[in-house]
């Protein structure tokens, strides 16, 4: 999300574009970027050129002294990334994809390597000048030398830290409340610091260690042997990088831009407080509901009798409901078709919909035809079922939050009567796409981290360890027409405004599979149909 430029010049981002802004006071704009949503930035080890990753699958090569766009490689597939680097020499880009890290030569926009490993990287970072790269998956760090070969040199375990700071042969890491710091050449712990408060944290130029905190939101320093330095107030939103070769400080804003501050340690002498130049996203006022249906838990709980996977779901049959996942190309379909994104069918004379906080032109993220539904599946509508959702973003998240009936939503049932009003896409920044051609039927269980209790049933630590080790899990992941929802963080059915029954979730739509668009961070969106009024329709995510 951020990165700083070896020349003279600050990098930023301000809305859609990439923004170059000259050191000797003269400020230029440079409407460079054909490419949308910016999901990270990174800089060439030692050198001027800058890479940026884009939501749709794509990345853009950038002169840091001009801003301009050197070439452009990837394709517009699903890239659930925010892990990328740049080569040394300028020439290849490091990223992940499918939970593989591969090296992609940019001009011709090969991949000249892949790793076997299927762990999901977490971080890929350059150490020292990026004749060593560090690759963080599954509580490992591997040390790779460049180029890559058939495996790292060496690793190093970091217990379930979910990121690392490098620099030189120093290792900071978080474990166990603490932050580690650590010669990873030898193994050898230096120092640690208390980080309840579950810091993130930087290397600075000069050997000090920085460290990012939320409650309360500021920016803390400590010396090379872990001693507590100056300590100013921050932006809560705000993202961070540090120079390895200068005195210098980057933060990021969501996308309302990225800035750079020279002399950073003046900054810090004079405790002046870090604060965003940028003016926030202004939205339009929507009264906040409590939607949420109120869930209960029956007192006296029942126990299972199980001892393998297999018994487990044995026991749990009486709660199989059947589920449909979809079998979707990237092709153009006609208007009615059931699609993720695309050209939907809106009525001559109506007009595209528009996000009711920011106004910005909304996403097709599903279209279903009635007609094309699985043929034993139940009916759930007549016509076509339409969600569009507004997936602009700022510091604090997407527009479309967890209200399911927010403002940056469109949801309705409606009959194609005549030729739609669209032949193409009002604006290419759109989702391209993904025309479902045929379903799958599985049989899905209820979350058995959160649902089940609710459901009357109780199970063991080792029957939930034993179902967390298994290799079939429940409930059905991915994007999927009825079955049990895979909820994220807690159990959240929606409340029907007309009956206050509780709606049911009718189809899941997962980050990066049919929408090629992150829901925050690899986050899952349901929607939901009252059983009684079927008109009545929502979309919420977590």
């Amino acid at each position: 999300m951020t990165t700083f430029s070896n020349d003279g010049n600050r990098l930023y981002t301000v809305g859609d574009y990439v923004c170059g802004w000259q050191t000797d006071g003269m400020e230029r704009i440079f409407r460079v970027r054909p490419l949308p949503d910016v999901m990270c930035l990174a800089a060439q080890p030692g050198g001027d050129l800058i890479v940026s990753g884009h939501r749709d699958g794509r990345f853009a090569l950038m002169n840091g002294l001009s801003a301009e766009i050197i070439a452009v490689c990837g394709h517009r597939q699903y890239w659930d990334s925010r892990s990328l680097g740049l080569s040394a020499c300028g020439r290849y880009l490091i990223h992940d994809a499918n939970r593989e890290v591969v090296v992609r030569e940019i001009a011709t926009n090969e991949i000249v390597w892949k790793s076997s490993d299927e762990r999901f990287p977490l971080q890929i970072v350059p150490i020292h000048d990026g004749r060593e790269w560090g690759i963080v998956r599954n509580g490992q760090l591997e040390i790779w030398s460049w180029p890559f070969g058939s495996k790292p040199n060496r690793t190093f375990d970091i217990g379930r830290s979910g990121r690392i700071a490098i620099r030189g042969n120093r290792l900071a890491f978080f474990s166990d409340t603490q932050l580690h710091v650590v010669d990873h050449e030898e193994a050898l712990p230096l120092f640690s610091i208390d980080g309840s408060s579950l810091p993130k944290y930087h290397w600075r130029h000069d050997g000090s260690l920085v460290t990012v905190t939320s409650h309360p939101s500021a920016v803390a320093v400590f010396d090379s042997e872990g001693k507590p330095g100056p300590v100013i107030a921050a932006p809560a939103y705000g993202r961070y990088a540090f120079s390895p070769a200068r005195d210098d400080a980057v933060m990021s804003y969501g996308t309302q831009g990225v800035v750079l501050i020279r002399n950073f340690a003046r900054q810090l002498a004079a405790g002046e407080a870090i604060r965003s130049p940028f003016e926030p996203i202004r939205r339009r006022n929507h009264p906040y509901v409590n939607h949420n249906f109120p869930l209960t838990t029956p007192s006296r709980q029942r126990h299972i009798e199980a001892t393998t996977l297999a018994e487990l779901e044995q026991s749990l049959s009486e709660f199989t409901r059947p589920c449909w996942t979809p079998v979707h190309k990237s092709e153009r379909s006609a208007a009615t078709c059931s699609k993720f994104g695309g050209v939907p069918w809106i009525a001559r004379g109506a007009k595209w919909p528009r996000c009711g906080s920011c106004d910005r032109l909304m996403d097709l993220f599903l279209q279903l035809n009635s007609k094309e539904m699985p043929l034993d599946a139940p009916k759930l509508f007549d016509g076509l079922l339409q969600v569009f959702v507004c997936g602009a973003e700022d510091g604090s998240g997407l527009c479309a939050s967890e209200d399911p009936f927010g403002a940056a939503a469109f949801l309705r049932i409606c009959q194609p009567n005549g030729p739609s009003a669209f032949s193409e896409v009002p604006d290419l920044e759109l989702f391209d796409e993904e025309h479902i051609v045929a379903w799958q039927r599985h049989d899905d269980l209820p979350n058995l981290c959160y649902e089940i209790k609710h459901l009357g049933v109780s199970m063991t630590d080792a029957q939930e360890d034993l179902y967390l080790g298994g290799d079939i899990k429940f409930p059905v992941t991915g994007d999927k027409l009825l079955g049990w929802p895979d909820w994220v963080h807690n159990v959240q059915y929606v409340k029907c405004p007309r009956c206050a029954q509780a709606m049911r979730v009718i189809f899941q739509i997962q980050s990066c599979r049919g929408i090629p668009m992150m829901l925050g961070d690899g986050g899952v969106g349901w929607v939901s149909q009252c059983p009684v009024h079927r008109d009545v329709l929502s979309f919420h995510w977590q």
